[in-house]
Protein backbone atom coordinates (compact mmCIF):
# COMPACT_ATOMS: atom_id res chain seq x y z
CA UNK A 1 0.00 0.00 0.00
CA UNK A 2 3.37 2.51 0.35
CA UNK A 3 3.10 4.23 -3.13
CA UNK A 4 -1.01 5.13 -2.80
CA UNK A 5 -0.40 6.68 1.35
CA UNK A 6 1.00 10.19 0.90
CA UNK A 7 3.10 10.96 3.90
CA UNK A 8 2.87 7.51 5.30
CA UNK A 9 5.80 6.04 2.84
CA UNK A 10 7.55 3.94 5.17
CA UNK A 11 5.11 3.08 7.77
CA UNK A 12 4.01 -0.53 8.11
CA UNK A 13 0.85 -1.79 8.90
CA UNK A 14 0.45 -5.31 10.51
CA UNK A 15 -2.55 -7.12 10.35
CA UNK A 16 -1.96 -10.67 12.48
CA UNK A 17 -2.07 -9.34 15.86
CA UNK A 18 -4.39 -7.06 17.97
CA UNK A 19 -1.38 -4.97 18.62
CA UNK A 20 -1.05 -4.51 14.95
CA UNK A 21 -4.85 -3.93 14.51
CA UNK A 22 -4.48 -1.21 16.75
CA UNK A 23 -1.49 0.36 15.37
CA UNK A 24 -3.79 0.18 11.52
CA UNK A 25 -6.48 1.98 13.56
CA UNK A 26 -3.99 4.77 14.36
CA UNK A 27 -2.31 4.96 11.78
CA UNK A 28 -5.21 5.50 9.13
CA UNK A 29 -6.51 8.04 11.75
CA UNK A 30 -2.88 10.14 11.80
CA UNK A 31 -3.45 9.98 8.04
CA UNK A 32 -6.60 11.30 7.83
CA UNK A 33 -6.24 13.86 10.17
CA UNK A 34 -2.95 15.22 8.72
CA UNK A 35 -4.46 15.41 5.26
CA UNK A 36 -2.11 13.07 3.90
CA UNK A 37 -4.58 10.37 2.23
CA UNK A 38 -4.55 10.96 -1.54
CA UNK A 39 -8.35 10.09 -2.27
CA UNK A 40 -7.79 8.25 -5.70
CA UNK A 41 -9.41 5.56 -6.71
CA UNK A 42 -6.46 3.34 -6.60
CA UNK A 43 -6.59 4.18 -2.72
CA UNK A 44 -9.83 3.14 -2.55
CA UNK A 45 -9.52 -0.05 -4.11
CA UNK A 46 -6.70 -0.78 -2.00
CA UNK A 47 -8.96 0.26 1.30
CA UNK A 48 -11.78 -2.35 -0.09
CA UNK A 49 -9.36 -4.91 -0.56
CA UNK A 50 -8.19 -4.74 2.84
CA UNK A 51 -9.60 -8.10 3.75
CA UNK A 52 -7.71 -10.23 1.28
CA UNK A 53 -4.58 -9.34 2.44
CA UNK A 54 -2.14 -12.34 3.41
CA UNK A 55 -2.40 -13.15 7.18
CA UNK A 56 -5.94 -11.53 7.66
CA UNK A 57 -7.53 -15.32 7.67
CA UNK A 58 -5.12 -16.00 10.09
CA UNK A 59 -7.10 -13.67 12.75
CA UNK A 60 -8.24 -15.38 15.38
CA UNK A 61 -12.06 -14.82 16.69
CA UNK A 62 -10.67 -12.98 20.31
CA UNK A 63 -9.24 -10.09 17.29
CA UNK A 64 -12.99 -9.83 15.37
CA UNK A 65 -14.18 -6.68 17.65
CA UNK A 66 -10.93 -5.08 16.84
CA UNK A 67 -11.12 -6.04 12.96
CA UNK A 68 -14.88 -4.76 13.06
CA UNK A 69 -13.95 -1.47 14.43
CA UNK A 70 -11.55 -1.56 11.87
CA UNK A 71 -14.04 -1.94 8.81
CA UNK A 72 -15.81 0.48 10.18
CA UNK A 73 -13.31 3.32 9.63
CA UNK A 74 -12.33 1.80 5.80
CA UNK A 75 -16.13 2.60 4.89
CA UNK A 76 -16.06 6.03 6.15
CA UNK A 77 -12.34 6.68 4.71
CA UNK A 78 -14.40 5.39 1.38
CA UNK A 79 -17.03 7.52 1.70
CA UNK A 80 -14.88 10.64 2.31
CA UNK A 81 -12.93 9.33 -1.04
CA UNK A 82 -15.90 9.73 -3.29
CA UNK A 83 -17.14 13.02 -1.89
CA UNK A 84 -13.86 14.49 -2.59
CA UNK A 85 -12.92 13.74 -5.77
CA UNK A 86 -14.26 15.20 -9.14
CA UNK A 87 -16.38 12.74 -9.31
CA UNK A 88 -18.27 13.13 -6.26
CA UNK A 89 -20.20 15.92 -4.84
CA UNK A 90 -17.23 18.09 -4.02
CA UNK A 91 -14.33 19.09 -6.18
CA UNK A 92 -10.43 18.05 -5.39
CA UNK A 93 -9.47 20.21 -2.68
CA UNK A 94 -12.63 20.42 -1.07
CA UNK A 95 -13.72 23.60 -3.47
CA UNK A 96 -17.35 23.38 -4.04
CA UNK A 97 -18.35 21.93 -7.54
CA UNK A 98 -20.12 24.54 -9.09
CA UNK A 99 -23.24 23.36 -11.34
CA UNK A 100 -23.69 24.44 -14.96
CA UNK A 101 -26.09 27.14 -16.15
CA UNK A 102 -29.59 26.32 -17.13
CA UNK A 103 -29.53 27.00 -20.95
CA UNK A 104 -33.56 27.74 -21.12
CA UNK A 105 -32.89 30.37 -18.19
CA UNK A 106 -29.73 31.77 -20.31
CA UNK A 107 -31.77 31.85 -23.80
CA UNK A 108 -34.85 33.51 -21.76
CA UNK A 109 -32.59 36.44 -20.16
CA UNK A 110 -31.08 37.16 -23.49
CA UNK A 111 -34.59 36.57 -25.35
CA UNK A 112 -35.67 39.20 -22.81
CA UNK A 113 -33.33 41.87 -23.76
CA UNK A 114 -30.50 41.12 -20.72
CA UNK A 115 -27.29 41.34 -21.49
CA UNK A 116 -24.96 38.28 -20.39
CA UNK A 117 -21.23 37.95 -19.57
CA UNK A 118 -20.03 34.44 -19.35
CA UNK A 119 -16.86 33.46 -17.63
CA UNK A 120 -13.38 31.28 -18.64
CA UNK A 121 -16.06 27.88 -17.35
CA UNK A 122 -18.78 29.31 -19.97
CA UNK A 123 -21.18 30.26 -17.21
CA UNK A 124 -22.58 33.93 -17.06
CA UNK A 125 -20.49 36.03 -14.72
CA UNK A 126 -22.66 39.27 -15.40
CA UNK A 127 -25.74 39.94 -15.48
CA UNK A 128 -27.07 43.78 -16.76
CA UNK A 129 -30.48 44.73 -18.23
CA UNK A 130 -32.01 48.81 -18.49
CA UNK A 131 -35.62 47.77 -18.54
CA UNK A 132 -38.66 49.87 -19.88
CA UNK A 133 -41.24 47.21 -19.44
CA UNK A 134 -41.69 45.18 -16.91
CA UNK A 135 -38.99 41.97 -16.43
CA UNK A 136 -40.66 40.44 -13.98
CA UNK A 137 -40.87 36.93 -15.72
CA UNK A 138 -37.76 37.11 -16.93
CA UNK A 139 -35.98 38.40 -13.55
CA UNK A 140 -37.61 34.52 -12.19
CA UNK A 141 -35.14 32.67 -14.72
CA UNK A 142 -31.87 33.55 -12.41
CA UNK A 143 -32.92 31.45 -10.03
CA UNK A 144 -31.03 28.88 -13.63
CA UNK A 145 -27.85 31.02 -12.92
CA UNK A 146 -25.23 29.49 -10.47
CA UNK A 147 -22.22 31.75 -11.09
CA UNK A 148 -23.24 35.67 -11.38
CA UNK A 149 -21.17 38.10 -9.05
CA UNK A 150 -21.92 41.07 -10.91
CA UNK A 151 -25.61 42.34 -11.52
CA UNK A 152 -26.62 45.77 -13.03
CA UNK A 153 -30.77 46.46 -12.78
CA UNK A 154 -31.97 49.79 -14.22
CA UNK A 155 -34.88 51.63 -15.72
CA UNK A 156 -38.47 52.07 -14.90
CA UNK A 157 -39.58 48.50 -16.08
CA UNK A 158 -38.63 46.42 -12.22
CA UNK A 159 -40.79 46.64 -9.46
CA UNK A 160 -39.64 45.55 -5.63
CA UNK A 161 -42.22 42.78 -6.01
CA UNK A 162 -40.55 41.20 -8.55
CA UNK A 163 -36.84 41.14 -6.83
CA UNK A 164 -37.04 37.84 -5.04
CA UNK A 165 -35.44 36.22 -7.83
CA UNK A 166 -32.02 38.07 -6.33
CA UNK A 167 -32.07 35.64 -3.55
CA UNK A 168 -30.91 33.22 -5.15
CA UNK A 169 -27.41 34.56 -6.67
CA UNK A 170 -25.58 33.79 -3.45
CA UNK A 171 -22.06 34.46 -5.54
CA UNK A 172 -22.90 37.75 -6.14
CA UNK A 173 -20.44 40.45 -5.03
CA UNK A 174 -21.85 43.64 -7.05
CA UNK A 175 -25.15 44.74 -7.59
CA UNK A 176 -25.69 47.52 -9.29
CA UNK A 177 -29.42 49.38 -9.12
CA UNK A 178 -28.62 52.65 -10.78
CA UNK A 179 -31.77 54.60 -12.03
CA UNK A 180 -33.96 51.74 -10.80
CA UNK A 181 -35.76 54.98 -9.19
CA UNK A 182 -38.96 52.32 -8.90
CA UNK A 183 -36.78 49.99 -6.73
CA UNK A 184 -37.12 50.71 -2.48
CA UNK A 185 -36.77 49.48 0.32
CA UNK A 186 -38.76 45.88 -0.40
CA UNK A 187 -35.79 45.29 -2.80
CA UNK A 188 -32.98 45.98 -0.13
CA UNK A 189 -34.82 43.67 2.04
CA UNK A 190 -34.40 40.82 -0.31
CA UNK A 191 -30.30 42.05 -1.33
CA UNK A 192 -30.26 42.11 2.80
CA UNK A 193 -29.76 38.01 2.62
CA UNK A 194 -27.12 37.89 -0.19
CA UNK A 195 -24.03 36.30 2.02
CA UNK A 196 -21.20 37.54 -0.37
CA UNK A 197 -21.75 41.69 -1.52
CA UNK A 198 -19.50 43.86 -1.38
CA UNK A 199 -20.56 47.00 -3.49
CA UNK A 200 -24.05 48.34 -3.09
CA UNK A 201 -24.66 50.94 -5.64
CA UNK A 202 -28.05 52.52 -5.68
CA UNK A 203 -27.67 55.90 -7.21
CA UNK A 204 -30.40 57.83 -7.88
CA UNK A 205 -32.58 54.67 -6.42
CA UNK A 206 -36.15 54.79 -4.75
CA UNK A 207 -35.21 53.50 -1.25
CA UNK A 208 -35.99 55.58 1.61
CA UNK A 209 -33.91 55.82 4.75
CA UNK A 210 -35.81 53.61 6.75
CA UNK A 211 -35.15 51.12 3.93
CA UNK A 212 -31.20 51.54 4.99
CA UNK A 213 -31.57 49.32 7.80
CA UNK A 214 -31.34 46.28 5.50
CA UNK A 215 -27.92 46.73 4.58
CA UNK A 216 -26.70 46.36 8.11
CA UNK A 217 -26.78 42.07 7.34
CA UNK A 218 -24.57 42.38 4.83
CA UNK A 219 -21.32 41.31 6.77
CA UNK A 220 -18.82 41.64 3.75
CA UNK A 221 -20.10 44.69 2.33
CA UNK A 222 -17.08 46.89 1.52
CA UNK A 223 -18.55 50.03 -0.89
CA UNK A 224 -21.99 51.57 -0.65
CA UNK A 225 -22.81 54.06 -3.15
CA UNK A 226 -25.63 56.67 -2.40
CA UNK A 227 -24.55 59.43 -4.55
CA UNK A 228 -27.99 61.31 -5.74
CA UNK A 229 -30.11 59.78 -3.77
CA UNK A 230 -32.52 61.46 -0.69
CA UNK A 231 -30.71 59.67 2.05
CA UNK A 232 -30.88 62.06 4.99
CA UNK A 233 -28.38 61.86 8.18
CA UNK A 234 -31.10 59.29 9.51
CA UNK A 235 -30.51 56.80 6.97
CA UNK A 236 -26.94 57.26 6.78
CA UNK A 237 -26.76 56.40 10.87
CA UNK A 238 -27.67 52.72 9.52
CA UNK A 239 -24.17 52.30 8.27
CA UNK A 240 -22.83 53.12 11.56
CA UNK A 241 -20.64 49.96 12.99
CA UNK A 242 -20.10 48.27 9.67
CA UNK A 243 -16.82 47.75 10.26
CA UNK A 244 -16.44 46.11 6.37
CA UNK A 245 -17.00 49.36 4.54
CA UNK A 246 -13.70 51.05 3.67
CA UNK A 247 -16.17 53.45 0.92
CA UNK A 248 -18.81 55.44 0.69
CA UNK A 249 -20.50 57.63 -1.90
CA UNK A 250 -23.02 60.48 -0.54
CA UNK A 251 -22.50 63.15 -3.55
CA UNK A 252 -26.01 64.78 -4.15
CA UNK A 253 -27.32 62.95 -1.15
CA UNK A 254 -29.25 64.92 1.41
CA UNK A 255 -26.43 64.43 4.46
CA UNK A 256 -25.46 67.15 6.90
CA UNK A 257 -22.15 67.69 9.25
CA UNK A 258 -24.15 65.83 11.60
CA UNK A 259 -24.10 62.18 9.69
CA UNK A 260 -20.15 62.57 10.30
CA UNK A 261 -20.40 61.18 13.83
CA UNK A 262 -22.11 57.70 12.34
CA UNK A 263 -18.74 56.88 9.81
CA UNK A 264 -16.46 58.28 12.60
CA UNK A 265 -15.39 54.88 13.50
CA UNK A 266 -15.72 53.19 10.53
CA UNK A 267 -12.39 52.16 8.68
CA UNK A 268 -12.58 54.38 5.47
CA UNK A 269 -11.04 54.82 2.80
CA UNK A 270 -12.69 57.04 0.30
CA UNK A 271 -15.34 59.30 1.59
CA UNK A 272 -17.46 61.63 -1.34
CA UNK A 273 -19.25 64.95 -0.16
CA UNK A 274 -18.98 66.32 -3.15
CA UNK A 275 -21.79 69.02 -3.38
CA UNK A 276 -23.10 68.44 0.21
CA UNK A 277 -23.63 71.74 0.63
CA UNK A 278 -24.40 71.54 4.21
CA UNK A 279 -21.03 69.79 4.48
CA UNK A 280 -19.05 72.55 6.64
CA UNK A 281 -15.56 73.11 8.57
CA UNK A 282 -17.74 71.59 11.56
CA UNK A 283 -17.96 68.03 9.71
CA UNK A 284 -14.14 68.44 9.47
CA UNK A 285 -12.63 67.25 13.28
CA UNK A 286 -14.70 64.22 12.80
CA UNK A 287 -13.34 63.58 9.48
CA UNK A 288 -9.14 64.04 10.31
CA UNK A 289 -10.22 61.48 12.77
CA UNK A 290 -10.19 59.06 9.94
CA UNK A 291 -6.58 58.01 9.99
CA UNK A 292 -7.19 55.57 7.23
CA UNK A 293 -8.57 58.08 5.26
CA UNK A 294 -6.73 57.60 1.18
CA UNK A 295 -9.56 59.69 -0.42
CA UNK A 296 -11.73 62.64 0.71
CA UNK A 297 -13.70 64.40 -1.76
CA UNK A 298 -15.54 67.52 -1.00
CA UNK A 299 -16.32 69.86 -3.76
CA UNK A 300 -19.08 72.17 -3.56
CA UNK A 301 -19.68 72.27 0.40
CA UNK A 302 -18.81 75.23 2.54
CA UNK A 303 -15.58 73.66 3.27
CA UNK A 304 -12.90 76.69 4.13
CA UNK A 305 -9.22 77.24 4.99
CA UNK A 306 -10.08 77.10 8.74
CA UNK A 307 -11.41 72.98 8.30
CA UNK A 308 -8.28 72.18 7.05
CA UNK A 309 -6.16 73.31 9.50
CA UNK A 310 -6.30 69.46 10.97
CA UNK A 311 -5.80 67.72 7.48
CA UNK A 312 -2.09 66.95 7.71
CA UNK A 313 -3.62 64.27 10.39
CA UNK A 314 -4.56 62.48 7.27
CA UNK A 315 -0.73 60.89 6.91
CA UNK A 316 -2.38 58.44 4.42
CA UNK A 317 -4.78 60.60 2.32
CA UNK A 318 -3.73 60.49 -1.50
CA UNK A 319 -6.44 62.36 -3.31
CA UNK A 320 -8.59 65.26 -2.11
CA UNK A 321 -10.71 67.64 -3.69
CA UNK A 322 -12.59 70.49 -2.86
CA UNK A 323 -13.69 72.34 -6.38
CA UNK A 324 -15.86 75.29 -5.59
CA UNK A 325 -14.84 76.06 -1.95
CA UNK A 326 -13.36 79.43 -0.23
CA UNK A 327 -9.67 77.57 0.16
CA UNK A 328 -7.24 80.28 0.32
CA UNK A 329 -3.01 79.59 -0.18
CA UNK A 330 -3.50 79.18 3.80
CA UNK A 331 -5.39 76.07 3.38
CA UNK A 332 -3.32 74.47 0.77
CA UNK A 333 -0.35 74.68 3.18
CA UNK A 334 -2.21 72.82 5.03
CA UNK A 335 -2.52 70.43 2.77
CA UNK A 336 0.29 69.86 1.35
CA UNK A 337 1.54 68.17 5.13
CA UNK A 338 -0.16 65.49 3.13
CA UNK A 339 2.70 64.19 1.74
CA UNK A 340 1.37 61.18 0.19
CA UNK A 341 -1.11 63.16 -2.04
CA UNK A 342 -1.13 62.30 -5.74
CA UNK A 343 -4.02 63.71 -6.58
CA UNK A 344 -5.05 66.95 -6.10
CA UNK A 345 -8.83 68.97 -7.80
CA UNK A 346 -8.37 72.68 -6.87
CA UNK A 347 -10.71 73.83 -9.47
CA UNK A 348 -12.53 77.02 -9.07
CA UNK A 349 -11.40 77.71 -5.58
CA UNK A 350 -9.68 80.64 -4.46
CA UNK A 351 -6.18 79.52 -4.86
CA UNK A 352 -3.44 81.90 -4.65
CA UNK A 353 0.50 82.45 -5.61
CA UNK A 354 1.31 81.33 -2.15
CA UNK A 355 -0.73 78.35 -2.32
CA UNK A 356 1.26 77.19 -5.63
CA UNK A 357 4.38 77.58 -3.62
CA UNK A 358 3.37 75.14 -0.90
CA UNK A 359 2.62 72.50 -3.62
CA UNK A 360 5.81 72.35 -4.59
CA UNK A 361 6.51 69.97 -1.03
CA UNK A 362 4.38 67.56 -2.61
CA UNK A 363 6.64 65.62 -4.53
CA UNK A 364 4.63 62.30 -5.12
CA UNK A 365 2.12 64.90 -7.39
CA UNK A 366 0.74 62.86 -10.21
CA UNK A 367 -2.65 65.13 -10.80
CA UNK A 368 -3.46 68.88 -10.52
CA UNK A 369 -6.56 70.57 -11.47
CA UNK A 370 -6.44 74.23 -10.90
CA UNK A 371 -8.64 75.38 -13.32
CA UNK A 372 -10.34 78.56 -12.99
CA UNK A 373 -8.45 79.62 -10.31
CA UNK A 374 -8.35 83.04 -10.76
CA UNK A 375 -6.63 84.65 -8.31
CA UNK A 376 -3.17 82.74 -9.60
CA UNK A 377 -0.78 85.09 -10.91
CA UNK A 378 1.98 84.96 -13.47
CA UNK A 379 4.72 85.15 -11.23
CA UNK A 380 2.96 82.05 -9.65
CA UNK A 381 2.85 79.90 -12.79
CA UNK A 382 6.40 78.93 -12.45
CA UNK A 383 6.57 77.51 -9.09
CA UNK A 384 4.48 74.58 -10.77
CA UNK A 385 8.04 73.55 -12.69
CA UNK A 386 8.98 71.65 -9.18
CA UNK A 387 6.52 69.27 -9.80
CA UNK A 388 8.27 66.96 -12.27
CA UNK A 389 6.39 64.10 -11.45
CA UNK A 390 2.80 65.60 -12.95
CA UNK A 391 1.27 63.07 -15.61
CA UNK A 392 -1.97 65.31 -15.50
CA UNK A 393 -2.35 69.17 -15.50
CA UNK A 394 -5.49 71.12 -16.05
CA UNK A 395 -4.84 75.19 -16.46
CA UNK A 396 -8.10 75.54 -18.45
CA UNK A 397 -9.42 79.68 -17.88
CA UNK A 398 -6.16 80.96 -16.21
CA UNK A 399 -6.01 84.24 -18.00
CA UNK A 400 -2.06 84.45 -16.39
CA UNK A 401 -1.00 81.87 -18.50
CA UNK A 402 0.92 83.61 -21.04
CA UNK A 403 4.28 82.41 -23.09
CA UNK A 404 6.73 83.83 -20.57
CA UNK A 405 4.91 82.05 -17.42
CA UNK A 406 4.60 79.20 -19.29
CA UNK A 407 8.36 78.56 -20.41
CA UNK A 408 9.28 77.51 -17.41
CA UNK A 409 6.81 74.46 -17.44
CA UNK A 410 9.34 72.79 -19.60
CA UNK A 411 10.51 70.78 -17.03
CA UNK A 412 7.60 68.85 -16.63
CA UNK A 413 8.14 65.83 -18.98
CA UNK A 414 6.20 63.20 -17.55
CA UNK A 415 3.05 64.74 -18.55
CA UNK A 416 0.51 62.56 -20.39
CA UNK A 417 -2.40 65.21 -20.45
CA UNK A 418 -2.22 68.87 -20.40
CA UNK A 419 -5.17 71.12 -20.68
CA UNK A 420 -4.29 74.81 -21.74
CA UNK A 421 -8.00 75.69 -23.06
CA UNK A 422 -8.80 79.61 -22.95
CA UNK A 423 -5.13 80.29 -22.09
CA UNK A 424 -3.39 83.27 -23.56
CA UNK A 425 -0.54 81.39 -25.03
CA UNK A 426 1.09 81.56 -28.68
CA UNK A 427 2.75 79.48 -31.11
CA UNK A 428 5.94 81.18 -29.26
CA UNK A 429 5.00 78.55 -26.74
CA UNK A 430 5.29 75.59 -29.12
CA UNK A 431 8.74 74.64 -28.49
CA UNK A 432 8.24 74.37 -24.39
CA UNK A 433 5.12 71.99 -25.69
CA UNK A 434 7.84 69.57 -28.02
CA UNK A 435 9.83 68.93 -25.11
CA UNK A 436 6.57 67.47 -23.66
CA UNK A 437 7.42 64.18 -25.28
CA UNK A 438 5.09 61.71 -23.55
CA UNK A 439 2.08 63.82 -24.43
CA UNK A 440 -0.94 61.83 -25.07
CA UNK A 441 -3.83 64.61 -25.13
CA UNK A 442 -3.54 68.08 -25.58
CA UNK A 443 -6.00 70.50 -25.24
CA UNK A 444 -5.76 74.11 -27.20
CA UNK A 445 -9.22 75.14 -27.98
CA UNK A 446 -9.45 78.85 -27.73
CA UNK A 447 -5.74 79.46 -27.27
CA UNK A 448 -3.72 82.02 -29.58
CA UNK A 449 -1.74 79.64 -31.67
CA UNK A 450 -1.84 80.11 -35.31
CA UNK A 451 -1.43 77.59 -38.44
CA UNK A 452 2.29 77.41 -38.01
CA UNK A 453 2.42 76.87 -34.12
CA UNK A 454 -0.21 73.50 -34.63
CA UNK A 455 1.35 72.06 -37.86
CA UNK A 456 4.65 71.64 -35.20
CA UNK A 457 2.67 69.48 -33.02
CA UNK A 458 2.85 66.84 -35.54
CA UNK A 459 6.29 65.89 -34.04
CA UNK A 460 4.55 64.83 -30.75
CA UNK A 461 5.06 61.13 -31.34
CA UNK A 462 2.92 59.89 -28.48
CA UNK A 463 -0.16 62.04 -29.38
CA UNK A 464 -3.25 60.64 -29.52
CA UNK A 465 -5.97 63.38 -29.15
CA UNK A 466 -5.49 67.14 -30.08
CA UNK A 467 -8.40 69.91 -29.13
CA UNK A 468 -7.54 72.59 -31.58
CA UNK A 469 -11.67 73.81 -31.09
CA UNK A 470 -12.25 77.67 -32.19
CA UNK A 471 -8.34 78.26 -33.22
CA UNK A 472 -9.74 78.43 -37.05
CA UNK A 473 -7.32 75.82 -38.51
CA UNK A 474 -7.18 75.74 -42.35
CA UNK A 475 -7.73 72.48 -43.60
CA UNK A 476 -4.10 72.74 -45.69
CA UNK A 477 -3.23 72.64 -41.70
CA UNK A 478 -5.45 70.11 -40.40
CA UNK A 479 -4.13 67.83 -43.39
CA UNK A 480 -0.80 68.19 -42.25
CA UNK A 481 -1.51 67.17 -38.87
CA UNK A 482 -3.42 64.11 -39.79
CA UNK A 483 -0.57 62.61 -42.11
CA UNK A 484 1.55 63.22 -39.76
CA UNK A 485 -0.20 61.62 -36.59
CA UNK A 486 -2.22 58.97 -38.50
CA UNK A 487 -4.92 57.94 -36.02
CA UNK A 488 -4.71 61.04 -34.19
CA UNK A 489 -8.50 62.08 -33.25
CA UNK A 490 -8.49 65.94 -33.95
CA UNK A 491 -11.14 68.15 -32.38
CA UNK A 492 -11.80 70.65 -34.65
CA UNK A 493 -15.17 72.63 -33.90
Amino acid sequence: MGGLWAGCSGRTFPFETPAGLAGTVIGLIACCVQGALHCSGAACAALAGFCCLPGIDSISVHHMKNLRLLSVLLLLLTASCNSGTPGGSGAAGGAATVSADDPAAVAALEQAGFSLKKDAAGNVAEVSVSADQDVATALQRLAGLHSVTVLRLGGPGLKDEAMQPLAALTSLKRLDLTDASSLGDGTLQVVSGLPNLEALILRRSGFTDDGLKHVRGLKKLRAIDLRNTNATDAGIAHLEGMQSLVDVQLEKSKATDACLKSLAKLPLKSLNLNYNTEISDAAMPVITGIASLEQLQMEATRLTDVGLQDIGKLKNLKRFGCRLADVTGVGVAKLAECRELTRLELRETSLDDDGLKALKSLKKLAFLDISECRLVTADGIPELAALTGLTYLELREIKKVRDESFAALATLVNLTELNLEATRITSESVPVLLKLQKLERLHLAGTQLDDAGLVQLGQLATLKYLDISNLGATDETIAKLRAARPGLELKVN
